[in-house]
């Protein structure tokens, strides 16, 4: 009885360590207003930047993403990239989503080599 208990409250807490989530959603611009679409959008851990979700806008420059964490106030950080662009990159903690942009605007990279779109 006494190591079911045992095994039982270890399972809680290894559950239990996992319930945050932050979900981001919003569109990506150029200068012009004008939605951009191919951007990678990538939410992860500002301390452990492998435990992340990408996602890549539509034609439309929308875009979502999410990621499940310790249910703590840790940092995040949302980066925005595609060729020909200066990378967009916001730091913020958990305690602050609701005040994320819900449009980043990615700025020409005049440094870039021309594409072709």
């Amino acid at each position: 009885m006494k190591r079911t208990s045992v095994i039982c409250l270890g399972l809680l807490v290894l559950v239990a360590g996992c319930d945050g989530h932050t979900r981001l959603s919003g569109e990506v611009v150029g200068p012009d207003d004008k939605p951009i679409a191919g951007v990678k959008v990538r939410l992860s851990e500002l301390n452990e930047p492998t435990r992340g979700w990408e996602s890549t806008t539509d034609e439309s420059g929308r875009y979502t993403v999410g990621l499940t964490h310790a249910p703590l106030d840790i940092p995040l950080v949302v980066t925005a990239t595609k060729d020909g662009n200066k990378p967009y990159r916001k730091e913020f903690k958990v305690s602050q989503r609701e005040g994320f942009p819900k449009k980043i605007v990615l700025e020409p990279d005049p440094q870039a080599p021309a594409t072709k779109d």
